[in-house]
């Protein structure tokens, strides 16, 4: 169940990043593969906390509006994990 949870999260992540050209692909696919090897990590340390932050990704993934949207979102999760971890 978890890691279907993380797989979505990601799957999710990997959209949105195709969705929105206007911040560079190349920016957008760093803090993809950041945000995935950093919630991998906190869900081998906390699969609780790490299926929370997916939940909540999932939830807002979909109201990403434009490119700026997605860059700040993607720190802004990152940094969720960050502080989890």
């Amino acid at each position: 169940m978890k890691k279907v949870a993380l797989a979505a999260a990601a799957a999710c992540l990997m959209l949105t990043a195709q969705a929105f050209p206007g911040c560079s692909n190349d920016e957008l696919q760093v803090k993809v593969q950041a945000f995935d090897t950093k919630l991998t990590a906190l869900a081998q340390k906390n699969a609780q906390k790490a299926v929370e932050i997916s939940q909540k990704v999932q939830a807002e993934a979909p109201q990403v509006k434009s490119a700026e949207e997605a860059c700040m979102k993607y720190d802004e999760w990152i940094a969720l994990v960050d502080k989890a971890s």
